[in-house]
C-alpha cells in the first residue's frame, strides 16, 4: 500500500489532537490563585476546547481550580481515567506525567491557548514560534519537558506575555518539512507552522494549491517558506517558479500562478478559514495540457476517469466506520458510525456530490446524532447535535481515504480509514 502523508498541522497541533476528553464546568477552590482562575475561566470559555472535550464519553467529569493547581478528574467506561493537575509553580505550570503518555500534554496546550487569551497573545503564532524554535534549534525556555525513568514533566512558561524575539528569524525551513517527500499521484494535505509562519498545501504533484500566511504582514519570511516547501513537494510547474519568482507579487508563468491573498475557489475548495492577524499568499500549480504530443492522444483515449461506483463500500479506522453509496451518477449518501461502547456510538449522515477529477465527495448537510441502545442492540434514545455539518471524503488509488470535517477536525486529524473487503 501506498504511503500516503497525512495532515500535520504543526507539532504542538498534532500533539494536541491525540485525545479526546471531556468536561462539565469548572468550579473555584479555597484561596485560588489569580491567574489560574483566569486561566480555568478562559479555558472553559473556548468553544475548540468544548468541541475537543465533548468528543469524549465519560460517567463522571469535574474540573475545578485548588490554590495554585487547575486539576482535571476524568471516570468513564472508556478512555482517559484519573486525575491530571497542572499546578503553577515560580514562573511556569507544571505537570507530571507518565513517560509517552501525552494525556497532560493535549490538556496543556488548550492551558497554552488560555494564556494566550490571558495575556493578549495569538495561540497560533504561540505555536508557530515553538515549532519554529525546534525547526531552528533554538533554545526553548517557554515549554519545557524532563523525562527521567517512567515518569514526564512538563513545564509552561506563565509568569507573563512571551517575548518572542526570533520570531524574525523563523520561516518553513527544511528541517520543519522533514517528514514530507516530492509529490506524486497521490493526493496530500500538509499544515505546517514555523514562527510567523502557517503554510498549507493541497494536492498532488500535477495541481497543487499552496497558501500561505504571515502573521502581521506577507515579507520575505513568506517567500523563503515558499521557495522551501516548493523546493522540497516538486510541484509542476516548480522548476519555472524558482527560476522566475524573486519577490512575492501577484504574477503566473509555465505551470503556476501567484495571487494575494485566498482565491475564493481554492478557499471554498478545502474548507479552512483564515486566521487572524495573518496575511496570505496562494501559489496555485498545475500540468495544464503539457505532455508528450506524440503519443497523448492515444493514451488519453485508454485512460478513463474513475466513478463514483468506484468508491463505493465500507471503510474503517479504529472503531469508525464510514459507508459511501451512490444515489446517482455523482449524488453520494454517507453514512457514519462510531461506537464508543456497547450501548454508546455517534452516528453522521450527509450526502454530497462527486468529483471524478479530485477523487472527492464534498457535503454541507452533515447530521450528527448521539444514539443509546439497550442490550438487545435497540435504539433508546437519539439526540442531534448538529445538521450543518460541512466537510469532504478524499479517496485515494490505493483503497484508503480520509475524512474532514470543520465541526470534527480534532477527531479526525491523521485518521486515515481503509476500504473494508
Amino acid at each position: 500500500m501506498k504511503r500516503t502523508v497525512t495532515i500535520l498541522i504543526s507539532l504542538l497541533a498534532a500533539a494536541a489532537m491525540l485525545l479526546s476528553l471531556s468536561a462539565c464546568g469548572g468550579q473555584k477552590g479555597a484561596s485560588a490563585d489569580p491567574l489560574m482562575q483566569s486561566l480555568l475561566e478562559k479555558l472553559t470559555a473556548n468553544e475548540e476546547y468544548a468541541q475537543w472535550k465533548a468528543t469524549f464519553n465519560a460517567t463522571t467529569i469535574e474540573e475545578k481550580l485548588d490554590g495554585n493547581s487547575i486539576v482535571f478528574s476524568a471516570k468513564g467506561d472508556e478512555g482517559v481515567n484519573g486525575d491530571f493537575t497542572f499546578t503553577l509553580d515560580g514562573d511556569y505550570i507544571v505537570n507530571t506525567a507518565a513517560a509517552n503518555d501525552y494525556s497532560s500534554y493535549a490538556f496543556l496546550m488548550y492551558l497554552k491557548d488560555a494564556l494566550a487569551d490571558h495575556y493578549g497573545m495569538n495561540s497560533l503564532l504561540m505555536s508557530g514560534y515553538l515549532a519554529g524554535l525546534d525547526a531552528f534549534g533554538l533554545e526553548n525556555k517557554y515549554l519545557l519537558s524532563e523525562t527521567e525513568g517512567d515518569q514526564t514533566v512538563w513545564k509552561l512558561y506563565a509568569a507573563s506575555a512571551w517575548e518572542m524575539k526570533e520570531l524574525d528569524d523563523m520561516y518553513v525551513n527544511d528541517a520543519a518539512l522533514e517528514p514530507y517527500d516530492a509529490l506524486g499521484e497521490e493526493e496530500i494535505s500538509l499544515y505546517v507552522n514555523a514562527g510567523k509562519i502557517s503554510a498549507m498545501a493541497f494536492g498532488n504533484a500535477d495541481q497543487l494549491d499552496l497558501v500561505v500566511g504571515e502573521y502581521g504582514g506577507n515579507t520575505d519570511l513568506s517567500y523563503q517558506s515558499i521557495q522551501t516547501i516548493v523546493n522540497k513537494l516538486q510541484p509542476r510547474g516548480a522548476e519555472a517558479f524558482t527560476a522566475s519568482v524573486t519577490a512575492l507579487e501577484e504574477t503566473s508563468g509555465e505551470g503556476y500562478a501567484i495571487s494575494n491573498g485566498i482565491p475564493d475557489e481554492v478557499r471554498n475548495a478545502h474548507d479552512f478559514t483564515p486566521a487572524d492577524g495573518y496575511s496570505y499568499v496562494t501559489v496555485v500549480f498545475s500540468s495544464g495540457e503539457s505532455g508528450n504530443e506524440d503519443d497523448s492522444s492515444e493514451d488519453s483515449s485508454e485512460n478513463t476517469q474513475p466513478t463514483l461506483t468506484d468508491f463505493e463500500g465500507d471503510y474503517a479506522a479504529d472503531r469508525c466506520t464510514v459507508t459511501v453509496a451512490a444515489e446517482g451518477e455523482t449524488d453520494a449518501k454517507i453514512t457514519v458510525h462510531w461506537g464508543s461502547s456497547a450501548t454508546e456510538a455517534v452516528e453522521y449522515t450527509m450526502h454530497g456530490a462527486f468529483n471524478a477529477d479530485t477523487y472527492r465527495i464534498t457535503y454541507s448537510d452533515g447530521e450528527k446524532k448521539e444514539v443509546i441502545y439497550d442490550e438487545n442492540g435497540d435504539v433508546v434514545s437519539e439526540t442531534v447535535v448538529y445538521s450543518d455539518g460541512v466537510g469532504r471524503l478524499q479517496f485515494f488509488n490505493d483503497g484508503t481515504m480520509q475524512w474532514q470535517d470543520e465541526q470534527e477536525a480534532d477527531r479526525l486529524a491523521g485518521m486515515t480509514f481503509e476500504k473494508l473487503d
